[in-house]
């Protein structure tokens, strides 16, 4: 299965204000989890993305396929603000969880006990 995050497509989901609002933050085939997650040098796994930011945020995920299964476990609320995960603007970024296999309840992309997210179409 797979999951595309298109150009106009995003993911919201709610978290607690912990710092860190309103920043853009990358994410790349080509980066590494120990980077600072910035344009330059962007993280490798939406993953670690999801794990590190905070309210007010917006994940640009670059353009390739991400063989990894996320799992999205903070929360919020509206006033707090919202995380957006998005493909950077004109690429196209893929969850391929073809090789993988989740357990239990769990999909190519879980929101875990979360009272609002809110998806854009695209």
């Amino acid at each position: 299965m797979k999951v595309k995050f298109a150009t106009l497509f995003a993911i919201f989901v709610c978290v607690g204000a912990l710092g860190q609002t309103n920043s853009s933050f990358y994410v790349s085939t080509t980066g590494a989890d120990s980077n600072p997650g910035t344009q330059a040098a962007p993280w490798r796994t939406v993953q670690h993305a999801a794990d590190t930011v905070r309210a007010g945020s917006t994940v640009n995920v670059r353009g390739g396929v991400y063989e990894e299964l996320v799992s999205i476990t903070t929360s919020g609320n509206a006033t707090d603000g919202y995380i957006t995960f998005r493909s950077y603007p004109g690429e196209t970024a893929v969850l391929d969880a073809q090789h993988l296999t989740p357990s239990g309840r769990q999909a190519v992309l879980t929101i875990h006990n979360q009272e609002t997210f809110l998806v854009e179409p695209s």
